[in-house]
């Protein structure tokens, strides 16, 4: 999904708007790379930690201790953590805002510190993760957009900086909602394993309603920008309408009939396809934002 949006964004939203990117094609590969390596490591690190609770929730799915050791694990989330570390002080450099190095530092810290404990912390954990996504997209506005702002393509870059925002605040919200979605699936082995998590502090019942009325926000959100900004727009309507609404709206209303664990790993389930949908549509911002890029 990573890889995905980058390529989008980069190859597709700003080379059909003519928007001016600082990274080149070997540049952009290892700034992809780098947000895949820092992302590999804390999901291992993770699985580290989890290995007695994945006993229970997902047992078919355990990797560490039964297809590779801790110790392996350990030394390839280092590995991955060096090399991605490594490649952002590199293009922090690169691009002369060494500072901007500091994203790669407290988001590595903050995967191994949910790993350890901050997933267990009431709603701290999902918040975390959830910032971690919406950043893991809006870095690129930091390494590719802002390196290339000149006196003459400020204002286009800075309608760019607004779209992918919009994309960063959708992936917050979304990844929010799936993580505890995900903890209503996982009770089990989060109660063994003193999770205090929504749905062990407050109850399934009420996590379930939480969750339902949350999920109106994107849908709410989407709906009052497409009839202010896109109403002349009809394809583009059509397609959030069909691939993001008519989901959203579905998962609001469905999530309240689960019951069973399968029942929510549907959901779960149905949360990533319209996060991807989501993503998808950047195509039609691009055709929006060629015709009339004054949003």
């Amino acid at each position: 999904m990573i890889i995905y949006i980058f390529v989008l964004i980069k190859y597709f939203f700003l080379s059909t708007l003519n928007i001016p990117s600082f990274l080149n094609d070997f540049q952009f590969i290892l700034f992809v790379l780098s947000i895949v390596l820092i992302s590999g490591a804390g999901y291992i690190v993770n699985d580290i930690y989890d290995v007695g609770i994945d006993k229970i929730n997902k047992p078919n799915k355990l990797l560490v201790g039964k297809l590779i050791s801790k110790e392996k694990a350990y030394d390839l989330y280092t590995y991955l953590n060096i090399a991605g570390l490594a490649i952002g002080f590199y293009l922090s450099y690169l691009i002369d805002h060494i500072n901007f190095a500091f994203v790669y530092v407290a988001s590595s810290l903050l995967l191994y510190q949910y790993a350890i404990s901050l997933k267990k912390m009431f709603l701290v954990g999902n918040i975390v993760i959830s910032l971690l996504a919406g950043i893991s997209i809006f870095i690129i506005v930091l390494y590719d957009l802002l390196p290339a702002i000149t006196d003459d393509n400020g204002e286009l870059i800075y309608q760019a900086f607004k779209i992918v925002s919009v994309y960063s605040i959708f992936a917050f919200v979304m990844t929010l909602i799936r993580e505890i979605v995900k903890d209503i699936e996982d009770i089990e082995g989060d109660r063994k394993f003193g999770v205090k998590s929504l749905a062990l502090e407050i109850g399934i019942s009420r996590t379930v309603k939480l969750v339902s009325i949350i999920s109106l926000i994107p849908l709410i959100a989407i709906f009052y920008y497409s009839m202010n900004y896109l109403a002349q727009q009809s394809y583009s309507l059509v397609y959030i309408f069909l691939f993001i609404e008519l989901p959203l709206l579905y998962f609001a209303i469905k999530i309240n009939l689960a019951k069973e664990k399968e029942d929510f790993k549907k959901m779960s389930s149905l949360l990533k396809l319209i996060m991807f949908t989501g993503i998808t549509s950047i195509f039609v911002f691009t055709l929006i934002f060629k015709l009339n890029y004054a949003f």
